[in-house]
């Protein structure tokens, strides 16, 4: 009987001492090792949640969801002091923030909103026409805004000037006795035709009782009417954000990349019957269950990959003419948020570590791995100032500016 008391204190006591092993590494340098702080500012609030950062002349903008109630906040601060330069709350959340030099325009509560990065203040506000209601996402193209909204019978396709948010019917699209009940609207991308029309090409999502269709739609805004149109898509993930390279459509269709011919996009007019392909690309490693963004940069495609569990990723460089892989780059992460770029320099936002990665892109090959001293960094987002070196993110409890020193 002693002896079995013995055992079990002994094997309580060393199970305690056990350190198991970490589900994943974390690696983080010495604070000065690769960067430096420069300034931190107090956020006030616990947060880890912030969705937007941006640079304009010497104010950072940032957007963050304090832990304790559920709206946006907007605070512009000095680039070189972090001193609080100006402080707008929405009392609600904020989405689909766009840049266009000193002014955001951005979704909150039931409105489009046009903001001043000088002023710090609302330009003008615009809520959606009587009888409808918002809808899919804003989007800024062609030197408008692109947003759509729905009424009991249709979904219609609006443009709002950005000078006054002045608001013009583009299409009627679905009316009530089409079988879907929503229509969506994803990102939209101007591209002017050989022959000087503007064509605005758009992914949507038509949501059904039972299922759900996605499209690519083209829109001729110069004729008034529709270019091509495109339902052959079951997954509405798999064609967000479209990228055009010059006369090149490149989309994500679920587990591929599709680069279509804008000349001729459907092989036959009649509707829905196929695209004109230029290349497709299926997924290059079969554990990554899908490709997640396109990005443009240096006359290659990038996009990354990420795993069912988000805990595996990959960059992809591609060339956009052929549609081969150029090269590849196992990261072992997820990544959200943006690329930022100096020389043959990459940044990214890490999610699953939650720390800011540098990569060399000739290699390519990671350089260092960085996390903020109180832990966490800013929820997937963070800005460049490429001229200067510096990185702006929020930490957990401050937001910070970082000095690149290596």
């Amino acid at each position: 009987m002693k002896l079995n008391l013995i055992f079990i204190v002994w094997f309580i006591l060393f199970f305690m001492s056990c350190k198991p092993d970490p589900v994943k590494p974390a690696p983080e340098p010495l604070i000065d090792s690769v960067m430096k702080i420069v300034w931190k500012q107090p956020i006030g609030y616990s947060t880890r949640e912030c969705s937007f950062v941006t640079i304009y002349n010497n104010t950072v903008v940032y957007c963050f969801f304090p832990r304790s109630f559920g709206v946006s906040t907007l605070i512009g601060v000095d680039k070189n002091t972090g001193n609080t330069i100006w402080f707008f709350n929405s009392f609600s959340a904020v989405n689909d923030l766009y840049q266009e030099k000193e002014i955001l325009y951005f979704r909150s509560d039931g409105e489009i909103i046009a903001f001043s990065i000088i002023k710090g203040d609302i330009i003008w506000r615009v809520k959606a026409p009587i009888n409808f209601s918002f809808d899919g996402p804003l989007s800024f193209s062609a030197n408008k805004l692109w947003k759509s909204w729905c009424d009991k019978d249709s979904t219609v396709l609006f443009s709002i000037a950005p000078t006054d948010g002045h608001l013009t019917k583009i299409k009627t699209l679905f009316g009530s006795k089409n079988e879907y009940h929503e229509y969506k609207f994803g990102k939209a991308i101007n591209w002017m035709h050989p022959n000087g029309d503007s064509i605005l090409v758009l992914t949507s999502t038509a949501l059904a009782s039972n299922n759900s269709i996605s499209e690519i739609m083209a829109f001729n805004l110069t004729a008034d009417s529709i270019y091509f149109r495109y339902n052959g898509f079951l997954d509405l993930a798999g064609i967000r954000d479209p990228l055009i390279i010059g006369n090149q459509l490149i989309i994500l269709d679920n587990q591929s990349i599709k680069s279509i011919s804008l000349i001729e996009p459907i092989q036959s007019h009649i509707f829905g019957t196929g695209l004109n392909l230029k290349w497709n690309l299926p997924m290059p490693i079969a554990k990554y269950y899908s490709y997640t963004n396109l990005l443009y940069q240096d006359g290659l495609i990038m996009t990354r990959t990420k795993s069912s569990q988000g805990t595996n990723g990959a960059i992809a460089w591609i060339d956009p003419l052929s549609g081969k892989m150029i090269k590849n780059l196992n990261i072992k992460t997820s990544i959200s948020g943006n690329f930022y770029f100096k020389d043959n320099w990459m940044y990214y936002y890490n999610n699953d570590y939650e720390n800011i990665t540098k990569v060399d892109v000739t290699g390519p090959k990671i350089i260092w791995n960085f996390s903020t001293p109180d832990g966490k960094f800013g929820f997937y987002k963070m800005a460049l100032d490429a001229d200067n070196d510096l990185i702006y993110t929020m930490g957990e409890e401050y937001f910070y500016c970082y000095k690149i020193i290596k």
